[in-house]
C-alpha cells in the first residue's frame, strides 16, 4: 500500500474538487499520480478486468501511467495530483479509512490552503499530504492490532453471546473462555473494542432493554430479568445512569 512505504517522497502539482452526474469516463494514462476522496456519492472503477466500488469517505490512489474507466450516478471528489519518488506500483489502490471524517477534513484543509495561493502554501499542502499518509498508516496499524486482538478473544466473544442474559456472567468467566488472565483479557478487549468488557456487556443489555421497554408489553422487573440484570432495582439504577432517565420515562417517551 502507498502509505506503508517508509521513504516516500512527493511533490504536489494540483489540488481541486469537482462533481459529476450520470457519467462514464475513460481516463487515459497520465504522467502524475492521484489520490482522491469521495465527499459525496460513489463511483465504480474498472481496469485490467478488475472492478471495485468507492463510496463516500473512501480514498483511491491511482498511479502514474495507469488508465482506467470510472462510472458514477453522482459523485463529489477532492483530488491531489503529485509527482512521486521511491514508490513503484501499477495497481489502483482503494482505502477504507477507519476514521473517514478525519481524512476528509485533511483533504479539505489541503484544498483550502492550495486555493489561497499565498507564500508557503505549497509547502504547507505538502506537509499536510504527508500528514494524511501518516493518518492512513496509523489507522491501518490500529485496525490490524484490533483484528489480532479480536482473534485471540473470539472464544470469549462466543461465550458472551451465549451468556448475554446471564446476570452471573463475570469478566473472569469471559477471560477463562480464552484461557487467559482477566488482566490480559481486558487489555486485548480494549484494543479490539475501545471500551471495557463490562461497559460493552452493559451496552448490549441496555439495547435489549430499550427494545423491550419500547414494546410496552413488559414490567420493569420482567425486562430486568430478560435483559441480564440481577434485579429491577439494579437495572433501574444502571439504566438511569446510562440513558439519563428511568426505564418508565423511557417507555413513555416511545409511545
Amino acid at each position: 500500500m502507498l502509505y506503508e512505504e517508509k521513504d516516500l517522497a512527493l511533490s504536489l502539482l494540483n489540488v481541486f474538487t469537482f462533481s459529476r452526474s450520470d457519467s462514464v469516463v475513460q481516463e487515459r494514462p497520465r504522467n502524475f499520480h492521484a489520490l482522491s476522496i469521495r465527499t459525496g456519492g460513489s463511483g465504480r472503477f474498472e481496469y485490467d478486468n478488475r472492478s471495485f466500488s468507492v463510496n463516500r469517505g473512501e480514498i483511491v490512489y491511482v498511479p502514474a501511467g495507469r488508465g482506467y474507466r470510472v462510472s458514477a450516478e453522482y459523485e463529489e471528489i477532492i483530488v491531489l495530483h503529485f509527482q512521486l519518488w521511491n514508490y513503484r506500483s501499477m495497481e489502483i489502490q482503494p482505502f477504507v479509512p477507519a476514521d473517514s471524517t478525519a481524512c476528509e477534513a485533511l483533504f479539505r484543509r489541503i484544498l483550502a490552503e492550495w486555493e489561497r495561493r499565498r507564500a508557503g502554501s505549497g509547502y504547507r499542502c505538502t506537509a499536510m499530504a504527508y500528514e494524511l499518509l501518516a493518518q492512513l498508516q496509523i489507522q491501518a496499524a490500529e485496525a490490524r492490532c484490533a483484528e489480532g486482538a479480536l482473534r485471540k478473544i473470539r472464544p470469549s466473544m462466543e461465550c458472551l453471546e451465549r451468556r448475554l442474559l446471564d446476570p452471573e456472567l463475570t469478566v473472569e468467566d469471559l477471560a477463562a473462555c480464552s484461557a487467559m488472565s482477566s488482566v490480559y483479557f481486558r487489555r486485548l478487549f480494549r484494543e479490539a473494542f475501545q471500551t471495557t468488557p463490562r461497559a460493552y456487556l452493559t451496552s448490549l443489555r441496555m439495547g435489549r432493554a430499550k427494545e423491550l421497554l419500547a414494546s410496552g408489553y413488559y414490567s420493569v422487573a420482567e425486562i430486568a430479568e430478560q435483559s441480564g440484570f440481577p434485579d429491577a432495582k439494579y437495572f433501574s439504577t444502571a439504566f438511569r445512569k446510562v440513558v439519563g432517565m428511568t426505564p418508565r420515562q423511557f417507555a413513555d417517551s416511545q409511545r
